[in-house]
């Protein structure tokens, strides 16, 4: 009976969401995320919620409305982790990005290990995307290279692997006309990206520097 509960409040609320955004017709993505974020936040500070579920409130259809806006929210997402470290959850779900921090392990405090990956995530954001057009073709060329050169496979399937997991979905622009001229070594790697989210190339296109 109370996860029936749980379940319909939760959809009460998503269509409280949708109800409220059928009047806005302009598309406005910051509006979107802040109105689909302080949606979530009602429900996470609900009674209902307590019972539901002692995680962290990163699940659920109010949360997915938030990775549903894709990219275009990359920028107010970020934003927002600011204060709302558990946010790193949507912005790694959207971006595909898996960065290895070098430095030492954060600790086992789960609030200090959240806030130690946002900072880390936060960091290539802020720092990284200034440069993301050169550093993608610099890495991409050093692969070719690679391959060229006839590197072991292991070797070359570990270069992309890495390449994937720096660069997320912002490499699809790199990639796609590649795959146009037929290079298969990306496709699966596309397709990968591609299944993560509903991509726009034009808006991908304007993170470009």
């Amino acid at each position: 009976i109370t996860g029936l509960i749980c379940l319909l409040t939760c959809f009460l609320n998503t269509g409280q969401l949708f109800a409220s955004e059928k009047a806005q017709q302009d598309g406005n993505t910051k509006a979107l995320f802040a109105m689909r974020y302080e949606i979530w936040l009602e429900w996470k500070r609900s009674p209902e919620f307590g019972l539901c579920s002692d995680s962290n409130g990163a699940v659920g259809p109010l949360w997915e409305s938030i990775i549903d806006l894709g990219p275009a929210a990359l920028p107010y997402i970020a934003q927002q982790m600011e204060t709302d470290p558990i946010l790193i959850t949507a912005f790694v779900a959207i971006t595909r990005v898996k960065l290895r921090d070098g430095r030492p392990a954060p600790p086992k405090d789960y609030e200090a290990a959240v806030k130690s990956r946002r900072d880390r995530y936060l960091s290539w954001w802020n720092e990284d995307m200034k440069n993301i057009d050169t550093n993608i073709r610099k890495d991409l060329t050093i692969f070719k290279e690679m391959k060229s050169k006839k590197k072991p496979q292991k070797e070359l399937e570990d270069s992309l692997s890495n390449i994937q997991n720096y660069y997320g979905i912002f490499l699809l622009p790199y990639i796609l006309p590649e795959i146009e001229k037929g290079d298969q070594d990306f496709v699966s790697l596309a397709l990968d990206l591609l299944d993560a989210v509903q991509v726009d190339k034009e808006i991908i296109h304007g993170f470009k520097t």
